[in-house]
């Protein structure tokens, strides 16, 4: 019999600035906890298929080329219109709009 072969998703998140670090940290000092030393990110969604690991980087380089190319042609600018506590456990920034508008034609793409 083969071997076991290690599958994962993937995240795609969006790395936060040095200055919202600090700036996320004094809100977790402020509410009485420590800061952390990991970084902050907004998780955008996921890959749930799971990919076997010899095919990630061949997987990803192929999603960042596609995903850039549709970047570039829509100027993805995320305007917030709302922040939300959702589900117990997620902090959920809500699109204004015009920024739903261009996530759901971004989504038309990806899905199509």
């Amino acid at each position: 019999m083969g071997g076991k072969i290690n599958m994962r998703s993937m995240a795609l998140k969006i790395n936060v600035s040095k200055n919202d670090q600090t700036a996320l940290n004094n809100l977790l000092v402020e509410s009485g906890y420590k800061p952390q030393k990991r970084k902050f990110h907004c998780t955008l969604g996921f890959v749930d298929k799971k990919i076997p690991e010899e095919e990630l980087t061949s997987f990803g380089d192929i999603m960042v080329r596609k995903m850039q190319k549709e970047v570039s042609r829509t100027k993805l600018l995320y305007e917030v219109d709302a922040t939300q506590f959702l589900f117990g456990h997620i902090i959920a920034f809500t699109p204004s709009i015009a920024t739903a508008d261009i996530l759901n034609e971004m989504h038309g793409w990806l899905s199509g």
